[in-house]
């Protein structure tokens, strides 16, 4: 059952089984170390819930089907990227849980200047790509596209000082077309990147990829949005 609301007790009270069941552990915030830990503990949870999880420091409620995160981004995956890898694939990304999800990379390097391109599952056809770019020294602006592109070809760049990658997706996970927008910022030149991948599939995993090179260190955030 949910909880019970506020009940104010007196001296000499008797705390029923009750009483604590709704008053307390079903109105509680119940911290677990992640979802497996909380699924062995809760069973059978209570619509209205609340649980706090240590592995990715978010709080949930439970709506009646679902553990949703409380508001705002939150954490779903973080992946660690490997010394000289040429893709990193990150599973587990996407749910029926969010809609929309914000993918970035914090710190890491390249072996070149290459550009990153982002797979959603194994599909590799049917992605349109924009970039809309300003050079720094000279306010000259620039424009490239794609019409049949065999992945989200400006996902991010790299560079042998860093990797940057800071996109959004929406309806990965559902049976519908995925639109994208992300920041773009390689050398000389700053932008931005839209498109959509036109393929009506769901996706749970992605692959990242240099155009050339190799990918070292940095960490792989992806974030749901809740709605």
């Amino acid at each position: 059952m949910a909880g019970a609301g506020k009940k104010t007790f007196t001296a000499g009270d008797v705390l029923t089984a009750s009483d604590v069941n709704t008053y307390l552990m079903e109105q509680s915030v119940m911290v677990f170390g992640g979802t497996a830990a909380r699924s062995s503990a809760i069973p059978t949870p209570s619509e209205g819930m609340t649980s706090y999880r240590t592995d990715s420091q978010q709080i949930e409620s439970y709506d009646g089907a679902n553990w949703i995160g409380m508001s705002g981004l939150q954490l779903v995956k973080k992946q660690t990227i490997g010394s000289a890898v040429s893709s990193v694939v990150v599973t587990g990304a996407f749910s029926a849980t969010y809609d929309s999800y914000k993918i970035v990379i914090s710190g890491g390097v390249c072996s070149g200047s290459p550009n990153l391109g982002l797979k959603l599952g194994a599909s590799a056809a049917s992605y349109l790509n924009s970039l809309f770019l300003i050079t720094y020294s000279t306010a000259a602006t620039g424009a490239s596209a794609e019409a049949a592109g065999t992945s989200i070809t400006w996902a991010g760049t790299g560079s042998t000082n860093s990797i940057n990658m800071n996109i959004d997706l929406t309806n990965p996970f559902l049976a519908k077309v995925t639109p994208y927008f992300g920041q773009f910022q390689g050398g000389s030149q700053a932008g931005y990147t839209s498109g959509i991948h036109n393929v009506a599939t769901s996706y749970t995993d992605f692959t990242i990829t240099p155009s050339t090179g190799t990918l070292t260190g940095g960490t792989i955030y992806v974030y749901g949005r809740a709605t």
